[in-house]
């Protein structure tokens, strides 16, 4: 329960501070959908709708939500934060069941600071029910097996067989990279009951492989077409292609800091990266053959690969794709700590290894949002907004918070060039957004012609404003004559 409190304090507090970026947005825009339709979107989007629809019953519970077309952010959040923290919490019983309750303690510690889970296990998004499922299946798995080498534990009620057999199907159902981790999960747990008791291995097991493998089948047969059309054109080959250097950014991510950094002021997050890597290292020389190592070291280094290969068909080296390793990351890392016989040193490696992943967590957590350009907006007292943008989150985002939360008409769409003097409105301004990131940038030979153009810089966007005639403008800002091309 510390886990899940200690989220809940540490992530509870902010969560309904930080507007809802991109992908949180579009969270936010199913939540106004009916069932069937919110369905359709998602596995036409490749997503799975299991997320999204416990999200939708979620805000539909709470009273005078019924109608939520723009839900509160903490409330769309909360779930997130408190499935993340239950996840540390099984997680955190595993590894004191191993290695004593300072170890326990410790993974708790180092759960709440990774930078990764910081940020994506704390947003209106399925990575954190991801990794609920993943944490309880790991949990149910080492209940059943146990810490004895027993394959069968008869003691293991039924309750945790159903956990054991539910969570790797809830897992690879919850989002496509899950099915991964479920199916690593499986092979870890079938080859450790083997090992250890090949006599009793079908018999125990024959319903687990009836049951799970053909469900996950089902699972990947079901969302294959729908992934691998969206992926045709997806946007990681261009960002993150597959690249030594790419991989070396989201390694160091996992590893909760950079195994290079730009500048000497984040040299200092090169230390997590080397404790955590002497703790596994020390973690899987020490540590005892059990199912939970056999199951931390097939997500540690296992997953990594697996979505590594992945990436030479389809880029998927951005970082939040690799949080099932993780929980093995973490739980080696803790293994190392107990395996260290000089506890100064043991202490002196995990003290500087916290330090690191709270730099590292205080710098990763900021999301892109609109909400500067936004309220900048929402401040001229315009009743709409017509406009076009460089830049997808730009668009989304405007469109989402401008009737959401200023109660402005937002018609914003992407820009399109050239442009045309007659595509400023009668009597109202054209707005053009533009971020520093856009592909296309923005110059002022764009605007020949226009009557009257005026430019403004708010946080790192450029937002232009094009009138016919001053009186066409908001009055805040008719005076930008010096502003003009």
């Amino acid at each position: 329960m510390a886990c899940t409190f200690g989220f809940a304090l540490l992530y509870g507090s902010t969560a309904g501070s930080d507007w809802f970026w991109i992908d949180e947005i579009l969270t936010a825009e199913q939540m106004g959908k009916g069932v069937g339709d919110l369905v359709w979107d998602r596995y036409n989007a490749g997503h799975s709708p299991l997320y999204f629809l416990l999200a939708k019953a979620w805000i539909h519970l709470i009273p005078g939500t019924q109608e939520a077309t723009y839900p509160d952010e903490f409330l769309l959040r909360l779930p997130s934060i408190i499935a993340i923290g239950l996840a540390g919490g099984f997680l955190a019983t595993c590894a004191w069941r191993n290695w004593g309750a300072s170890s326990g303690l410790l993974f708790c510690v180092l759960w709440l600071l990774h930078p990764l889970l910081a940020r994506y296990g704390t947003e209106a998004r399925p990575y954190a029910l991801m990794m609920l499922f993943l944490a309880i299946g790991f949990w149910a798995n080492t209940r059943l097996v146990g810490r004895d080498h027993c394959y069968l534990r008869i003691r293991a009620g039924k309750p945790t067989w159903i956990a054991s057999t539910a969570a790797p199907i809830l897992l690879a159902a919850t989002i496509p990279i899950g099915v991964i981790a479920a199916i690593l999960m499986e092979l870890s747990v079938l080859l450790y009951g083997y090992k250890k008791n090949p006599a009793g291995f079908w018999s125990v097991w024959k319903i687990r492989i009836v049951l799970v493998w053909p469900c996950i089948a089902a699972i990947v047969a079901i969302y294959a077409p729908a992934v691998a059309a969206k992926s045709v054109d997806f946007w990681t080959d261009k960002l993150v292609p597959i690249s030594l250097r790419n991989i070396e950014i989201v390694l160091g991510q996992v590893l909760a800091g950079t195994l290079s950094p730009d500048s000497l002021g984040k040299a200092v997050l090169l230390a997590a990266p080397i404790f955590s890597v002497a703790l596994v290292a020390i973690g899987l020389a020490k540590t005892k053959v059990t199912i939970t190592s056999y199951m931390s070291t097939s997500l540690a280094i296992g997953y990594p690969i697996a979505i590594i290969a992945l990436s030479f068909i389809k880029s998927l080296l951005v970082a939040r794709y690799f949080l099932p390793s993780i929980p093995g990351v973490l739980l080696l890392t803790v293994a190392g700590f107990s395996g260290i016989r000089d506890r100064i040193i043991a202490y002196g490696m995990v003290v500087c290894l916290c330090i690191s992943m709270s730099l590292a967590s205080a710098q990763t957590r900021g999301r892109t949002t609109v909400e500067a350009e936004a309220r900048f907006i929402g401040s001229l007292g315009s009743s709409s907004v017509t406009g076009m943008s460089t830049h997808n989150i730009l668009k989304r985002g405007l469109n989402y918070y401008l009737p959401g939360k200023f109660g402005i008409k937002s018609s914003i769409s992407d820009l399109n060039l050239p442009l045309d003097p007659a595509n400023v409105p009668e009597g109202d301004v054209l707005w053009i957004f533009d971020w520093p990131w856009s592909t296309y940038k923005i110059d002022s030979a764009d605007f020949a012609g226009m009557a009257i153009v005026c430019e403004f810089t708010v946080r790192r966007a450029r937002i232009f404003a094009i009138g016919r005639s001053r009186n066409d403008f908001p009055e805040a800002i008719r005076d930008c004559a010096t502003m003009a091309y």
